[in-house]
């Protein structure tokens, strides 16, 4: 399976969240999204190279994950109902 690349934002305490301030979950584990799937608007998002995922980044939390089988693609990124998380972090030292 292919992998992504989702960068997310932290809060006061340090713990990587989503653009709508809920926790982001951690590796092992699987977000989901009821919604329709429209790029830019509503999905879970992901791009398949760090370097389109950053211009997209809230913050320097790197989280690798794999998409649902139900995808909304573009040139720089895809949305799909599902993003499984394998590998979360902050990739702070990284980006500097």
């Amino acid at each position: 399976m292919d992998t992504y690349w989702h960068f997310c934002s932290t809060d006061s305490a340090g713990r990587p969240v989503l653009r709508d301030r809920s926790l982001a979950l951690a590796p092992g584990q699987t977000e989901t999204h009821s919604g329709p799937l429209v790029l830019c608007r509503t999905g879970l998002h992901m791009s398949a190279r760090a370097l389109d995922a950053l211009q997209y980044a809230p913050g320097s939390w790197c989280r690798i994950v794999n998409p649902g089988a139900k995808i909304e693609a573009s040139a720089d990124k895809l949305c799909s109902t599902e993003r499984h998380i394998v590998a979360s972090f902050d990739a702070t030292a990284v980006l500097h």
